[in-house]
């Protein structure tokens, strides 16, 4: 945590000198905030007679104790440093608790984001302006994109769905990865609107799927190195924690919409199901191979990732789908049609909380060896060490079991808690990512099931209460203090209700803006979304090769960091711009 002196302050660093005179034995103990319930560690031993530099962290607010050998008295506050700030702290006389003061005025901490909106709006202006320039048809001919490619690893066919739309039969096209899929949307909330297309196309789902994706993007390449663009170390939540679960939610309204657009089309369920295996191996292929750039040592190499939770949780939402689901939607002319989304479902759903209950069930009593039943914790120095070898409980116990520490993710609590390895693609965790992505299957289900706007907007408000509530409870709406505390790592119940709910809420806000009000277009984010299979894998791949990256100059601040992640963000956005209007589409 800290370094010899304060010469050349990095980012995330700021400098303390401590002066003590006639101040012998002196030491400070230092902890992040972050690390609950945590025993301090020893940072420096203070020079009793002179000036003490100490290079200190800044993500954090620390906590400071001064301990002297001999009295053992001590003097403890917590603090916040602020990014390349100087600070003087006098504890002449033993141990005198006098006020930390700044002698060096920060770095702006926010003062890099400037920066990037200077990258970020000329390239929104730039696509909306070639936008306009080719709907007025002002480009050139010779700048248009005409031409159809489709390289499909696995591109599901168009097929005739035939709900009744003022008498006209709709076409209904579906892909559960990359391009998303089509559905007849009815816009205002008692009158279908006329379809003037053979196709009706969600917009709002694919402009959900870009906003994920370049999030997802931008997040994997740093984030600019700020903290709050980073995972939680352990319990809580951040910004970066919402953006597999919505990406998954959004998958699981793919599943819905496209294998009933499927079965309606006479398709055989063995067929259907052959390409959901097929997807799910492509997936799985996908994301070992991922795995293995520039980490093929099979004495270390991890078999977990997101490409692989994605082909585990896909395969298993899709089955219960192709099995359960009925070609037409239910309907029976009585008070019940109410919850038909609910009935039509109920197979599907009893058997997602058996999973669910299977989960809950080795969480809380699976017999850990050395740990109480029901651990949650990070291990390592949480709670005063007690549970030193203990990370994740079952889930890591079990992991560490099959795969061993070697072939796991070294985790985001090390830094920290200085945790065991825990891999956040875990085994056990898939269970409670189902329940996720099937949440986003309800989602597509009430599309299908209910034809005016309202009827669905009152069921996704519904879907955003009701799992938000649930999922507040269960945390006692703190971070540390619930029964179930919300975690990605763990991919925890709470965890699964709050993202789940969110994801309703941001979907209804977008089908509000886009398909209802006709606000916006969803442009660009719509177009980036039908290649998200190829921004994920071009950005891990490349992801230290020029010109997306390169070896920063400067690493005294974030500026550099934040503009060339949005730089390579843009960048990704770029080429998926130009798929789309080459109507290349990569998809499984």
């Amino acid at each position: 945590m800290a370094l010899d002196n304060c010469e050349e302050l990095l980012y995330d660093q700021a400098c303390l000198q401590v002066q003590a005179f006639n101040s012998p034995n002196i030491s400070l103990w230092t902890q992040v905030e972050e690390c609950y319930k945590c025993d301090l560690l020893k940072e420096k031993n203070i020079t009793s007679n002179g000036v003490t530099k100490i290079r200190l962290k800044t993500i954090y607010s620390l906590w400071l104790d001064l301990t002297n050998d001999s009295s053992h008295n001590n003097c403890r506050k917590l603090f916040t440093f602020e990014e390349h700030g100087v600070y003087q702290w006098n504890i002449t006389n033993n141990i005198n608790c006098s006020q930390i003061e700044q002698i060096s005025t920060p770095q702006n901490f926010f003062m890099p984001f400037v920066y990037a909106l200077l990258l970020i709006i000329p390239s929104f202006a730039v696509w909306f302006f070639i936008s306009y320039l080719q709907r007025t048809n002002v480009v050139p001919s010779v700048f248009r994109f005409a031409s159809k490619t489709d390289l499909d690893i696995e591109n599901t066919a168009s097929s005739r769905d035939v709900p009744i739309v003022d008498g006209s039969d709709v076409e209904l096209k579906s892909s559960d990865f990359g391009t998303g899929s089509n559905e007849p949307v009815i816009i205002h909330p008692q009158i279908p609107t006329p379809v003037k297309n053979s196709s009706y196309r969600i917009t709002s789902l694919d402009a959900f799927r870009g906003i994920s994706i370049i999030l997802m993007v931008f997040v994997n390449l740093g984030g600019g190195h700020y903290w709050f663009f980073e995972h939680a170390p352990w319990n809580g939540i951040t910004l970066a924690d919402f953006i597999l679960p919505w990406f998954c939610w959004v998958m699981g309204v793919s599943i819905a919409i496209s294998l009933r657009s499927q079965l309606r089309s006479s398709t055989k369920r063995k067929y259907v199901f052959g390409r959901v295996v097929r997807r799910s191996i492509v997936l799985l292929i996908m994301g070992l191979v991922l795995n293995s750039v520039n980490a093929n040592n099979l004495t270390t190499f991890r078999p977990m990732g997101v490409l692989q939770r994605l082909a585990f949780i896909y395969f298993i939402a899709a089955t219960l789908e192709t099995i359960f689901m009925k070609p037409q939607p239910y309907f029976t002319n009585t008070k019940l049609d109410i919850i038909r989304d609910i009935i039509e479902s109920a197979p599907q759903w009893f058997i997602v909380i058996i999973l669910v209950a299977i989960h809950s069930i080795i969480t809380f009593h699976f017999p850990v060896p050395g740990c109480p039943k029901g651990y949650l914790g990070p291990g390592g120095l949480y709670n005063k060490s007690s549970n030193v070898n203990c990370t994740g409980g079952a889930a890591g116990y079990i992991d560490r079991l099959v795969f061993g520490e070697r072939h796991m993710y070294s985790g985001t609590s090390k830094s920290v808690y200085q945790s065991l390895p825990f891999d956040p693609e875990g085994i056990l965790s898939t269970l409670t990512n189902i329940l996720l992505v099937y949440m986003g299957v309800h989602a597509g289900r009430i599309i299908l099931c209910y034809q005016y706007t309202n009827e669905r907007i009152k069921r996704w408000i519904a879907w955003t209460i009701i799992p938000g509530l649930i999922g507040g409870i269960l945390c006692n709406f703190s971070k540390e203090d619930g029964f179930i505390p919300i975690n990605k790592n763990l991919f925890s119940l709470s965890y699964v209700f709050i993202t789940g709910c969110s994801a309703f809420l941001l979907f209804i806000i977008l089908f509000l803006i886009i398909e209802h009000w006709r606000l916006w277009s969803g442009s660009p984010f719509c177009e980036i979304g039908q290649n998200s299979i190829l921004l994920y894998l071009g950005h891990n791949i490349f992801y230290n090769t020029l010109p997306w990256r390169w070896q920063p100059v400067n690493e005294t601040s974030h500026t550099e960091q934040l503009v060339m992640d949005c730089w390579a963000t843009i960048f990704w956005c770029a080429i998926a711009l130009v798929m789309y209007k080459k109507n290349i589409f990569i998809v499984v």
